[in-house]
């Protein structure tokens, strides 16, 4: 069996990729623990950047429905899965380095939310953006709900959390969910001259500026909507509504 999580240092940067391109890099439960193990035993020292990026044509589809399917309690299986996933958001919101998200493909449900937590989004040509809980009876998790309204304003936040769009990555960048749309050829070319720049800056004052846009007070803030938002999505998985949605979502995916 593949790794689900691949990590790798490189003239500062720790790359993290999603490694479970035949299933869209779904979260499972397995890749949620293995991505928040990961992260959690980076050593900061010396690293100038964290690369987030999933392996093939997808970053990340959000949570395994498959997996939800066929587990014996979903709302217990979403709690351990919120569990893990938010270790990792946690870990990230909090690292002394800026976190860059590398997006060429679909960005769905947890997908978006780490999109969203991110410091900076390249996005290729064929990145998609789409929020997706709603279609399935969820609320939520991975921090969706607490970065969306800081990042679109509430009242698009709203309106994507509650029609659920796609969004193409011009659209994306106009709201603000992605920093710079680029074409997908040029992503890694991109990627390398931000890199380069971050490599010349003042890791001191880089992390100090991270501190200062996300303080104490609002990294409490975050825990806490963190563990609400555990909560939610574990009691709505349970429900008859949910139960169904996620059995056509699979039907119709098989």
């Amino acid at each position: 069996m593949a790794e689900p999580v691949l990590v790798s240092e490189a003239d500062g940067v720790v790359t993290v990729t999603i490694n479970r391109p035949d299933n869209g890099n779904a979260l499972d439960l397995r890749t949620a623990r293995r991505l928040a193990d990961a992260l959690e035993a980076v050593v900061w020292d010396g690293v100038v950047a964290v690369v987030l990026r999933g392996a093939g044509r997808a970053f990340c589809v959000g949570g395994d429905l498959r997996e939800m399917a066929t587990a014996p309690d979903r709302g217990a299986h979403l709690q351990a899965l919120a569990g893990h996933a938010h270790r990792a958001v946690r870990t990230l919101a909090v690292a002394p380095v800026p976190v860059v998200a590398v997006v060429d493909g679909a960005a769905a449900g947890a997908g978006l939310a780490f999109v969203l937590g991110a410091d900076v989004v390249l996005a290729g040509d064929r990145s998609r953006f789409v929020l997706a809980y709603g279609a399935v009876g969820l609320t939520p998790d991975c921090g969706a709900s607490w970065f969306l309204p800081r990042t679109v304003g509430r009242r698009r936040a709203y309106e994507i959390a509650l029609t659920n769009p796609t969004l193409d990555g011009d659209q994306a960048e106009r709201d603000g969910i992605v920093t710079r749309r680029v074409g997908s050829d040029q992503l890694e070319a991109e990627l390398d001259a931000l890199l380069g720049v971050l490599r010349t800056g003042s890791g001191p004052a880089i992390a100090g500026v991270k501190a200062l846009l996300l303080p104490d007070e609002e990294q409490d803030s975050l825990a806490r909507h963190l563990d609400a938002e555990a909560e939610s999505i574990a009691r709505y998985a349970g429900g008859e509504d949910a139960g169904r949605r996620i059995a056509a979502f699979v039907r119709g995916a098989a």
